[in-house]
């Protein structure tokens, strides 16, 4: 199951939940306070292993907040070259 650290963030804690955080564009999710994280930790398990429709409510959770993903630094090199 993915981790709650500092009370609010939840990380995954497998490849297949960091890959399915990836996919939606960010590293760790913020859970808002209205929210229990351990129902979303669980949550996040259930839509990694493709059972149930998990990923609707990620998906909603991301309009209140989420630690983006980094661009990789393949991309920012073709931006500067465009600029040039």
């Amino acid at each position: 199951m993915a981790r709650v650290t500092s009370g609010r963030l939840v990380r995954p804690s497998n490849l297949a939940e960091r890959r399915l955080l990836l996919s939606l564009g960010i590293i760790i999710l913020h859970v808002p306070r209205r929210t229990n994280p351990y129902l979303i930790a669980r949550r996040l398990e259930r839509a990694a292993r493709c059972e149930g429709a998990d990923m609707a409510l990620l998906r909603t959770l991301l309009g209140h907040g989420a630690m983006l993903a980094p661009a990789s630094p393949a991309q920012s090199a073709t931006q500067v070259d465009r600029r040039q």
